[in-house]
This record gives structure tokens, C-alpha cells and sequence, in this order.
């Protein structure tokens, strides 16, 4: 059997979710977008980020993926999956640093608690925390993977506990997280996910901060090939592709973030030329 042609193309912030609500519309949509590949002026762009005064999130990007030709003997293409296969920036997760008397102040369920921490640890306003420690507790229990701090003092800062959460730690550590990269696999407004795996498309959607008011649910890209993590609008694990010359019968689409730390090196993020960039390895099985 022939190896399928695939593509990566990058879907205009600004196109209307009525234009990539049916799988027609998706294709035509893949078809007439800006190529996305590893040659220099491909890249997905970001733009530029100041982080003169502390961490930056980017604008999101929507990249979308397809099969134009599915090779002699192919039928469909199956198990797709996306990850971080390598990145060049410098800053690398924290050392952890330990929580001091008082350990936090939780005013409300879900609420900026203020957590304390010794002079000079405390991470900048837009940074991530991860919580290692929380009196002993599973972090899972306390709060949900990393958070956006929104304000710091030299001992202090604050950042939102998981709805539910109430309890001031008895003693705690947190790590402060480098520059990410973070993903949201996306459907169609046709799409009748049975299993949640997909959200839906919007228009100029917009990225607040992790656990924030944005408009998808983002999560960090997995630093290894793993498991089915993207998935056409059906939440399928395959599409039809029919043979010599013929396209998938849908695309995948997929938004990416990312966040700039406050202590990166100055220089130029991107391409494959600069040393700096984010790179991502797509993976598909065909028969």
C-alpha cells in the first residue's frame, strides 16, 4: 500500500463557524488555507510577546489537518495523535519552593486564594504555578493541574483554587513553570461527540489563562507519543479515505497557546533556523 499525502494548513482566526460546520465546509476550508509545514516562512506565528513585565499568553492558532491523496489500497486513516517532540526555550520547570506560615487565605470556593511563600520566591503576575504539595494531600485534590498567578507581592501571590476547594494547607510546596505550549482538540458545529473528546470551533476565540475564562478547555501537549489525543468531529477514530487520488472524508482541527515566562532568553522564536522554537510530531495509522 502507497504511504497517504497528507497536509497541515492554518484556519483564519476570524473565519465563521458556519463556514467549518459540516465536513464539506472543513475540507474546502483545509484546501484554501495557509500551508503549515517545517520550511522557513511556514511556521505557525505567533507574533511577538513582551515579557518586560512578566509572562505573556499568545494569541490562539487553529491548525487543521487532512488527507489529499490516500495511496493505492488505503481505505481509511485511523489513531491520530499530536505531541511536543522537541522545544528550545530555556526556561525549564522550577525548583520547588515551599509555602510558610500562613500557608494560604482561601476568602471563596473557586476564588483567588493568597498563598505565602519566603521573600523573593514568590512567581511573577502571569506565570504558572503547579502545587506539589498541600498538607499532605494529592495535589488532584486541592488544586487542578497548573494555575495563572494574577498578582504577586514579594512573599505572596495569588492564584484561583479549584471550585469546591476550602482548605488552607497545612504545609505545601509549588513548582513555577516555564514557557508552554498548550492544545484543544476541535470539532465542527455539525459534530455529536458521544464522548467529549472534541469542543466546538468558535470565532475569534480568545485565551484568558489556564483554569481562566477562555473559550476552550486547553491542556499541555504530552512531551511523548501517546494515545489517540485528536480526533475528527464525530470524536471518530478514523476517517474514510478511498483510495488513490481521493481525500479524507473530514479534517482534524486542533487550537494552540502558548505562554512566554517571564525569564526567557532574548532572541528570535521561530522557524527551525533560530533554535528557540516549539516542534510538533503528528502521528496517523492508514489501511
Amino acid at each position: 500500500m502507497a504511504i497517504p499525502t497528507t497536509q497541515f494548513r492554518l484556519l483564519h482566526t476570524s473565519t465563521p463557524t458556519t463556514a467549518v460546520d459540516t465536513a464539506a465546509e472543513r475540507l474546502a476550508a483545509v484546501s484554501s488555507e495557509s500551508t503549515v509545514s517545517t520550511g522557513a516562512g511556514n511556521e505557525v506565528d505567533f507574533g511577538t510577546l513582551n515579557i518586560s513585565n512578566g509572562a505573556q499568553n499568545s494569541a490562539i492558532k487553529t491548525v487543521m489537518w487532512n488527507v489529499t491523496d490516500s495511496g493505492a489500497g488505503n481505505t481509511q486513516v485511523s489513531d491520530f495523535k499530536v505531541w511536543l517532540s522537541s522545544e528550545g526555550f530555556d526556561i525549564a520547570d522550577g525548583s520547588a519552593k515551599t509555602l510558610v506560615t500562613p500557608f494560604a487565605t482561601i476568602t471563596a470556593s473557586g476564588a483567588a486564594a493568597t498563598f505565602y511563600c519566603n521573600s523573593g520566591d514568590a512567581p511573577n503576575s502571569g506565570d504558572l504555578v503547579e502545587f506539589t504539595d498541600w498538607g499532605g494531600v494529592v495535589p488532584a485534590n486541592s488544586l487542578v493541574g497548573v494555575h495563572t498567578v494574577a498578582t504577586r507581592n514579594d512573599s505572596s501571590f495569588t492564584a484561583n483554587v479549584r471550585s469546591g476547594i476550602t482548605t488552607v494547607p497545612t504545609s505545601g510546596s509549588f513548582v513555577r513553570k516555564g514557557s508552554w505550549l498548550h492544545f484543544c482538540p476541535l470539532q465542527g458545529a455539525d459534530g455529536t461527540p458521544a464522548s467529549g473528546y472534541t469542543e466546538e470551533y468558535v470565532q475569534d476565540a480568545f485565551f484568558s489563562g489556564v483554569n481562566s475564562a477562555s473559550v476552550y478547555t486547553f491542556k499541555p501537549l504530552p512531551s511523548a507519543v501517546s494515545s489517540n489525543n485528536v480526533w475528527p468531529s464525530d470524536d471518530g477514530t478514523t476517517m474514510v479515505s478511498s483510495g488513490s487520488g481521493q481525500t479524507s472524508d473530514d479534517a482534524i482541527m486542533f487550537a494552540l497557546v502558548t505562554n512566554v515566562a517571564s525569564g526567557e532568553t532574548t532572541g528570535t522564536y521561530k522557524g527551525t533556523d533560530s533554535g528557540y522554537e516549539f516542534q510538533l510530531s503528528f502521528k496517523h495509522t492508514y489501511s
